[in-house]
């Protein structure tokens, strides 16, 4: 899934064409419970298969399927690289991942594109593992890697299923939120169809949970637990609004430029006299600098317009309906100092 979360927890995993990847511990204790619960299916599904085979089955699968879930992310970055914006990082946990974007899309058609690219790449994936097993190992009797293939297609083909739910945080709710907004012109309309579709989702995988534990079955708990958890996660996405004013820097307009773009988050531009009076672009920044590296921050500065300052209890959405998506939100607090900024 996508999200602007601001996300900083997790151990470092290094980069990826400058994108930081970074796991979070949770992931670790999933990739546990999958080898200790894949083992003893591994023993039943191919007999003969010893304590160590289905061990080292089962924490391969744990593997595979973290690969699968970065390479569902990076789909995402690669359609946001694409689209102009930036992705701060990919952050991976138990529950899958989330793609940090430096902004939020300002079109409808990039903010489908950026949300439906994750799922378009699990469904690449499980077909590809279900193509390599027909015609690689065969529909005969279960192998080890005939099993491995099999699990990654459907671990995948569920991902793209449960991704494309029409509910917030999850793509389909993204997907369902920009075809609103490109119909209505206006992003809260959008917000608002996809949050009710996070109600309607949950009121169905609660349905779903419940009736698979009504009817039994080997696989009745698991169902209960993969409903309940993605219950969770859209009724969050419901009641939090996808836009988040983030923190930012205040500085003055004579500060080295070289110094203020290496300031993460936003950056505030004021005059001589503390008032502010636009914004960093920062894209703009690091161009001036390649050819004058002593340039000052108020020569890469997009200047505010007074509506661009919204008090703090204000409807950011409406504000960003008024304003249009291009443009710079400032939030202010009660003494009028800004307290965040979305872009």
């Amino acid at each position: 899934m996508t999200r602007e979360n601001r996300l900083t927890a997790g151990l470092p995993l290094g980069s990826l064409a400058g994108i930081p990847l970074r796991l979070a511990p949770t992931w670790l204790i999933g990739a546990v419970v999958i080898t200790v619960v894949y083992a003893p299916l591994v023993r039943r599904l191919v007999p003969g298969t010893s304590d160590l085979a289905s061990v080292l089955v089962g924490v391969t699968l744990a593997l595979l399927l973290g690969l699968s879930v970065l390479l569902h992310e990076l789909g995402h970055c690669v359609a946001a690289l694409r689209a102009g914006i930036g992705v701060r990082q990919v952050h991976l946990s138990l529950l899958g991942g989330s793609t940090e974007l430096a902004r939020d899309p300002r079109t409808p058609r990039a903010e489908a594109v950026i949300a439906g690219a994750g799922p378009a790449v699990s469904v690449v994936l499980a077909v590809t593992a279900v193509l390599a097993w027909r015609f690689g190992t065969g529909p005969g009797p279960l192998t080890l890697p005939s099993l491995l293939l099999l699990q990654v297609g459907l671990a995948n083909a569920a991902v793209a299923v449960s991704n494309l739910l029409p509910g917030l945080p999850l793509d389909g709710g993204r997907v369902l939120r920009a075809l609103v907004w490109g119909i209505t012109g206006r992003p809260s309309s959008g917000t608002a169809a996809a949050r009710i579709g996070s109600v309607v989702v949950a009121l169905l995988l609660a349905a779903w949970g419940v009736h698979g534990l009504a009817t039994g079955g080997s696989s009745a708990w698991l169902q209960a637990v993969v409903a309940a958890v993605l219950v969770l996660v859209v009724l969050d996405g419901a009641r939090n609004p996808e836009e988040q004013p983030e923190p930012v820097t205040v500085l003055p307009a004579t500060t080295a430029l070289v110094h203020a773009v290496t300031v993460g988050g936003a950056v505030l531009v004021t005059d001589d006299l503390g008032r502010t009076r636009g914004v960093l672009d920062r894209a703009h920044g690091v161009a001036l600098l390649h050819r004058r590296p002593d340039a000052l921050l108020g020569e890469a500065t997009t200047l505010l317009l007074p509506e661009q300052l919204v008090p703090q209890h204000a409807d950011l959405t409406a504000a960003r309906d008024r304003l249009g998506p291009g443009a710079a939100i400032v939030v202010l607090g009660a003494d009028s100092h800004p307290v965040g900024v979305l872009l």
